[in-house]
């Protein structure tokens, strides 16, 4: 009879106490539900119960259930210790079709997995026939082929297996997010803009000019959500000249720059299925190896051309810093394996002489994961 009002209680009173952000917790044969009962501090050994003015620990032979306000609720549940059984407070994770329950002990983690709680079993990252965890997930989720390759990809973390039990409860066909790195290629277009005060060099008109780069990438999903970290790595080399005749005089610039850039963005990604339209932001560090700048001046002089060479100036600082945004679209080739195709703009100034030559620069990129 305990048991039967322990069911009724949980599917009737459950979505009631979630929905209205209230926390509860099942106590013997008792249910409680309110604000500010459960303590911000809870393990798989204890939770921290609001009992009048004074936050009560209880162990998971006390509570059978507890639910916070953020929504996520736990479970005490038996596992094996030794030749016996102890109890802990698990996370559930999914409530459909597959259920996963989830705890955390020092550093290691633990998942069950299994229809309901009778039925589950432990999913080690290594089983004793030494077959991953991932293998496993891939037979469970047969029946759904889009999860079934989620699993493929899946961390051993809470926030990645969440995901996955969602998607294969739901069956729902789209990018699962995962770690990716590859390789990046691409065409530049610099122009530099004259902010020190040298006459010369505001006279003169400066354009795009371009050049190739290559390097790597890195995309890490932010809590296994559709935005991403993605810093990049790449080498560039630019020649730029500009040129300008004013009365008798011409005046020649030229400058040969190339280094590695670094860019640290956080991305967004659309989840759609074949094509993923993505934008992102954020900083870009550039470090100049070779920074050769030369002006020039050309005066004609009784029919003769004289030419004064005035010499390597530090018009461009050799460590320069700024801002990068842009967008394009992810072309997925199969689960894993994606092109993406990218326009970016960059403007970077110097971080020792912010007086210096500051850069604009347009950038086509093509990347793929490896």
């Amino acid at each position: 009879m305990m048991k039967r009002w322990y069911i009724i209680a949980v599917v009737f009173l459950l979505p009631i106490t979630t929905s209205g952000q209230n926390e509860y917790y099942f106590k013997d044969s008792s249910f409680s539900t309110g604000k500010n009962l459960i303590g911000g501090y809870h393990t798989s050994e204890l939770v921290q119960i609001k009992v009048g003015d004074h936050l009560v620990p209880y162990s998971p032979y006390e509570i059978k259930e507890f639910g916070c306000k953020n929504g996520r609720v736990y479970i005490s549940r038996g596992v094996p210790n030794g030749d016996s059984t102890r109890r802990v407070f698990m996370e559930r994770l999914g409530t459909r079709g597959l259920t996963m329950y989830y705890y955390k002990q020092g550093w290691r983690r633990h998942f069950f997995i299994g229809k309901d709680s009778t039925s589950s079993i432990e999913l080690p990252r290594h089983s004793r026939q030494n077959q991953r965890f991932d293998k496993q997930l891939v037979e469970l989720m047969s029946s759904c082929p889009s999860a079934a390759n989620a699993a493929k990809l899946v961390r051993y973390s809470r926030n990645s297996m969440a995901k996955l039990i969602s998607r294969y409860n739901s069956c729902l066909s789209r990018p699962f997010p995962y770690f990716k790195y590859g390789i990046t290629l691409g065409y530049e277009l610099v122009k530099q803009v004259p902010l020190q005060q040298i006459a010369d060099l505001n006279l003169l008109n400066f354009s795009y000019e371009g050049g190739f780069i290559v390097g790597i990438f890195l995309d890490e999903p932010i809590r296994t959500s559709d935005f991403s970290f993605h810093p990049e790595a790449y080498f560039s080399q630019q020649r730029i000249s500009s040129a300008g005749v004013f009365g008798n005089m011409d005046v020649d610039y030229i400058s040969t720059l190339s280094g590695i850039k670094l860019p640290l963005l956080l991305r967004y990604a659309y989840p759609s299925n074949k094509i993923r339209p993505f934008a992102n932001a954020g900083g870009i560090f550039s470090y100049n190896v070779q920074n050769i700048n030369h002006l020039y001046e050309s005066i004609i002089i009784n029919n003769r051309v004289n030419i004064a060479d005035l010499g390597p100036f530090p018009l461009v600082d050799k460590m320069q810093f700024g801002y990068s945004f842009g967008g394009g679209v992810e072309y997925r080739l199969s689960y894993r394996r994606s092109i993406f195709l990218e326009v970016r703009y960059s403007s970077v100034s110097g971080v020792a002489n912010p007086s210096s030559m500051s850069d604009s620069e347009v950038t086509f990129l093509a990347e793929i994961n490896l």
